[in-house]
This record gives C-alpha cells, sequence and structure tokens, in this order.
C-alpha cells in the first residue's frame, strides 16, 4: 500500500513540476553540405551538457517528415524544456558571458544556416479535462 501512496505522492509531484515548464523551441536548417549525422551529434552533445549540469530540465531532437523545402517550417526542431524561469535563465546568462559564437553553443551553431526560436508556457489542466 506504501508504493500506491509514494506514486501518488511522486504523481502530483510531477504534475506540480510539469505544469511550469517552459518549452523553449528551435526550428533550423543546416548549411549545404554538412553531414547530418555530424551536426545533430553536435547539438545533442551541447543540451546533453546542459542537462547533466542542471541548465535544462529536458530535451527532444526532431525531424521533419517532410522533404527539405517542402515543409512550413525548418528540417530539424530542438525542443528544450525548463522547470521554471529561474532555470530558463541559466543557459542564457552562459551564453552571454562567453559569447553565442565562443564555446560548445559556437560549435554547435556554426553549421546551422537559419533557425526561428518560440517559447511556450505549458497550460495546466483545468477541471473536467480528461487526458
Amino acid at each position: 500500500m506504501a508504493s500506491v501512496a509514494n506514486w501518488r505522492i511522486a504523481s502530483a509531484e510531477r504534475e506540480r513540476i510539469i505544469e511550469s515548464v517552459i518549452h523553449y523551441n528551435v526550428w533550423f536548417s543546416l548549411r549545404a553540405g554538412v553531414s547530418e549525422s555530424d551536426q545533430m551529434q553536435r547539438v545533442r552533445s551541447f543540451l546533453s551538457d546542459l542537462k547533466n549540469r542542471g541548465q535544462i530540465y529536458d530535451f527532444r531532437l526532431l525531424k521533419n517528415r517532410a522533404t527539405a523545402g517542402n515543409g512550413r517550417l525548418a528540417q530539424f526542431h530542438a525542443l528544450i524544456m525548463f522547470l521554471n524561469s529561474d532555470q530558463f535563465g541559466l543557459p542564457f546568462g552562459e551564453i552571454a558571458t562567453i559569447g553565442v559564437h565562443a564555446g560548445k553553443h559556437g560549435f554547435m551553431i556554426e553549421n546551422v544556416s537559419e533557425f526561428i526560436v518560440e517559447v511556450f508556457d505549458e497550460m495546466p489542466e483545468t477541471s473536467g479535462e480528461s487526458n
């Protein structure tokens, strides 16, 4: 019975955390001739480092199913999640200090040809909504 109670507490805590998550979305394309696998490894390495240091909560890397040039959005999408506004500011402060084109961030973006950024807040469920 204790495991059920612990699960309920963990579930409630997870819901509290998820309701405050900030989603930083970056849609991006690569420069012509750049190796997709090499570049995605650069992106994954940069974001994994941020996650391991607690600067972001989590991330996902997505590839558009539309063929290049046939979709409305760029070919790749990085979805970066932050637990709250305090965490959201951490990597931006670090990048501002060292410079956007320096360090791991600079290495990651040197093969990006274009990008669009949008930031979304997680919307909490309202009573009566079902999953």
